[in-house]
Parts: structure tokens; sequence; C-alpha cells
């Protein structure tokens, strides 16, 4: 791998209206028009183009590319985001625990109007007694983290979304190569993808210096449209987001999905742990891939 050549490419921040990115872009060509990802890239550089444009009221994230001065090999798209964790309660046991909390609350206080029959109470203490078991909190218990949730929903105007921890991270909205830069990348000597080589090269240290400066803990972002047929293609790039760049699907941890990622997989991973495997990465598991890949 050529890292001399990488690392003369400039990783640049790009200002709204900067007009001279637009004609390197009109040379950035999104892949094959086969491919089922041929739309997706081609949806992201038009909100770059209307980024650039300075039409993007709407859109929060901040662009960069990768480039040699001349032709952008890629651009990415970074946002403060929050990924959280909802493993103590789930939605759908909430409402069995407030009717515990509630019947129980009233029997402390000899208050026993409007009271279920017995056989109704003890179906719901069966519920409650099965809900603890299944979240095995040790605590301060399950009945404590209702009462907080109670408390707060009863003395909030808004009506707000509960989730047990938030964590601050930063997101990759947008992450796109240059197809029509392969031929400029192989004569380089480099055989591993464009843009895996520069995730690591040159989107790694800008994730990492965030994090140093406002504590956010994952990198996270939405992969491979889940409406489509579980094909070569999309186990494919699945495989690549895992593999190459050591993304996880982490079943303990959400994320709120707006319009644009409705439809998209959520991955993450911790800054500290990509930063940590940074050098061996480069070394070995890049080695395994070539442009042909994804």
């Amino acid at each position: 791998m050529s890292e001399e050549f990488i690392n003369n490419l400039e990783c640049k921040k790009v200002e709204p209206r900067d007009i001279s990115i637009l004609e390197a872009l009109s040379r950035f060509d999104c892949g094959n028009t086969d491919s089922p990802y041929h739309d997706v890239s081609s949806r992201m550089l038009g909100r770059f183009k209307q980024y650039i444009l300075g039409n993007s009221e709407n859109l929060t994230d901040i662009y960069y590319i990768v480039w040699d001065r001349v032709d952008i090999f890629l651009f990415f798209s970074l946002q403060a985001s929050l990924v959280f964790c909802t493993g103590l309660i789930e939605p759908e046991d909430v409402n069995a625990l407030k009717t515990v909390y509630k019947w129980a609350k009233q029997a402390d206080n000899n208050d026993y109007k409007d009271f279920p029959d017995r056989n109704t109470f003890n179906g719901l203490i069966d519920t409650f007694d099965k809900i603890s078991r299944n979240y095995k909190r040790q605590d301060d218990g399950v009945i404590n983290i209702l009462k907080r949730i109670i408390n707060c929903k009863t003395s909030d105007i808004q009506n707000n979304i509960y989730v047990e921890r938030c964590i601050p991270s930063v997101e990759i909205v947008n992450f796109c190569k240059n197809h029509a830069l392969r031929e400029k990348w192989n004569s380089a000597n480099i055989s591993t993808p464009i843009g895996a080589t520069l995730f690591w090269f040159k989107i790694l240290p800008i994730i990492e210096e965030v994090s140093n400066q406002i504590g956010c803990v994952y990198v996270s972002l939405f992969a491979a449209d889940v409406s489509t047929d579980e094909t070569d293609d999309k186990r494919k790039l699945l495989s690549y987001y895992e593999n190459a760049l050591m993304f996880v699907k982490n079943e303990k941890l959400q994320a709120l999905k707006p319009l644009y990622d409705w439809e998209c997989i959520f991955l993450c991973q911790k800054i500290s742990e990509l930063c940590r495997k940074r050098e061996s990465f480069k070394r070995n598991f890049l080695s395994g891939f070539t442009e042909n890949d994804v």
C-alpha cells in the first residue's frame, strides 16, 4: 500500500457555497447503474450538491471531501448524535408494571377503591414477577426505575421519550466513494478499497479529535437498505462494514431514525476500540479486501 500517496491526499471541510467543489463533483461517478446502491449514492451526491449551493436548511451534518486537489476520491458527512439503551424496561411492559405499581401503592395506603378482584390482581402480580425475572436488575430494581418513569411522565408537560441511558456519539450520515478514480487509485499501487482505506487514514482521525473535545463514545451509521432482498450485494455490503470498518449490530443500543434512514440497519462501534485497533487493521485486515469487494 502506498501510504505516501494516501498521506498526500487532503481531507477538506466543505463550506456552503464553495462552488469550486461543484466542478470536481461533475466528474464524480456513483457506480454501476445496475447496482442496488447506485440510487443511494446518487441521493447522497444530490444532498451534497444542495449543501454546497446553500439550499440545506434541513441538513444538520457537516461535509468533507478527500481529494488530490483535482479529483474527489470520496465525500462524507458527520453530525453529533445520541445512541441510547432501553434494555431495562421494554415499552410493552410499562403498562403492566404501571398498573401493578398503582394498585400496590393504593394497598399501602389501605385504599381499596376500584381495586380489582383477587384473580385479576394475582394475574398482574404474576406478570410483574415474570418481567422482573426477565430484567434481573441487581442494584435499584425494576420497580424503582418504574417509579422514576411514572413520576417523570406525570410531571412533564411535553411528551418525551424515556430511555435508560443516552450516550453521545458521532454519526457518519453520508459516505460515498468515486468509482471513476479506480484507475488513479490502482496506479498508486493500492489494492485495498478506496472507502475502507480512507476511513482508517482520513475519517477516523477527525472522529477521534471530536471525541477528545466533547467526549463522544460511539461512532454510528445506518447501512444497507433493509427493504431490499437478501442479495449477495447486500450481504457483501454488511460484511464490508462489519469486517473492513469493524462496525457491529449492537443489540443493546438503539438510535433515533430520521426519515432518510428509516429502512436502514443501525451499526455502531466504540471510538476507542477503532483507535486501539487502527494500526492492526491498516496492516492486516485491509489487506484481505480489494476494490471489487464493495
